[in-house]
């Protein structure tokens, strides 16, 4: 009887060593915490992931709030802020909404200038190649957890972006105007001389050209895009502006149409419809902390939340329509079962000049 009292006592004793341990562990961290500078990102990835969580959840709420700048609708970012909300009700998100290439140009001219106003970004990974001087090398705890194709960049490549969500491209078409018969089935079938003066697109089209030229080679490629372009295109600058354009009845099909769009516009009731693109491709949205961030903590909190599989499902359960990386969540569409799924890639710096350059020539200044 005595012995086992003594042997629960020992056991009860070592526990209470062990918390207290690790109480003193995130207590010291948290005292030890850099505020600001390249010393942070050093420091952060040096925590384990109790400390870390502890850190972040402190310093940022210290901060107070943190600005991200991004190309998404304000729409969908309220979505996210509301999420991380519920989380951190007392941590301020703002959002400065840019076009795609508009994030680049903002972020890269106040990291040079050392004059960084926002702490985190949403972007693309095609613009990863652009942008990955200012972000910050650091890889959330959910970095191992996560699919090697929604991770980009790494700490020992000095920058890294999450992709938190994929969506899927697909081709979208007036239900009023366009037969069933006449729906196309592959972005093959969009390239039809029919179709001319009755398409629309986005002006991010160097991801899309570059995804054509990878899979079909230059030549095979570009003769594509010229089909493409010989339909003359309604552009439009977002895929928030296009989805406007297409319920306006602006023009009859969209192709290389992020999916979310029409899918909410044909459950509003508007006399639109879609499928997956074929090819399909991907738009791989990112978040990263920025190298320089006023709010470092806040940022790197944001990319944790983002990147978390809860947080992932919440989102899935919202649209049903998106590809997530984070392997411990459960989505409405598997990766798995879409081997033809092409995310659009970081396209290197002069090759995106080039395309851009194709771009202009034969969509925008025709």
């Amino acid at each position: 009887m005595k012995s086992s009292l003594i042997s629960r006592r020992l056991r009860i004793g070592a526990g209470a060593v062990v918390a207290a341990v690790a109480l003193m562990s995130v207590t010291a961290a948290n005292a030890d915490a850099p505020k600001q500078g390249p010393e942070v990102w050093k420091y952060l990835n040096g925590l384990s992931k109790a400390e870390r969580l502890a850190v972040l959840e402190k310093e940022a709420n210290r901060e107070g709030g943190f600005t991200v700048y991004g190309a998404i609708g304000i729409d969908k970012f309220q979505i996210f802020t509301k999420l991380f909300n519920k989380r951190y009700p007392k941590i301020k998100v703002d959002f400065v909404r840019l076009r795609g290439s508009q994030v680049p140009d903002k972020v890269m001219i106040e990291h040079r200038s050392d004059r960084m106003n926002a702490s985190g970004a949403l972007s693309t990974v095609d613009y990863m190649a652009l942008l990955n001087e200012a972000l910050a090398p650091y890889e959330p705890t959910t970095w191992g957890d996560t699919d090697a194709r929604f991770r980009v960049g790494g700490y020992k490549d000095g920058w890294t972006a999450m992709v938190f969500y994929l969506t899927p491209t697909s081709l979208a078409w007036r239900t009023d105007r366009v037969a069933k018969g006449d729906v196309p089935k592959t972005l093959n079938d969009v390239m039809d001389a029919k179709w001319k003066g009755r398409v629309g697109a986005t002006a991010n089209l160097e991801r899309f050209m570059d995804a054509l030229i990878q899979a079909d080679g230059e030549k095979a490629g570009m003769a594509k895009i010229r089909k493409l372009a010989a339909l003359q295109p309604r552009i439009y600058r977002s895929n928030a502006a296009l989805s406007k354009a297409l319920a306006a009845g602006e023009f009859d099909l969209a192709f290389n149409f992020n999916s979310d769009r029409p899918k909410g516009l044909k459950e509003k009731g508007a006399p639109v419809d879609y499928h997956f693109q074929d090819p399909l491709h991907g738009s791989a949205v990112t978040i990263s902390a920025l190298k320089n961030a006023p709010s470092p903590y806040g940022a790197a909190l944001f990319v944790e939340v983002m990147s978390d599989a809860k947080f992932s499902e919440e989102l899935d359960a919202l649209e049903k329509i998106r590809f997530f990386g984070n392997k411990k969540g459960k989505y409405a569409n598997n990766l798995a079962n879409f081997s033809n799924l092409r995310p659009f890639r970081a396209i290197p710096k002069a090759r995106f000049a080039e395309l851009n350059r194709i771009a202009e020539e034969l969509f925008i200044r025709k």
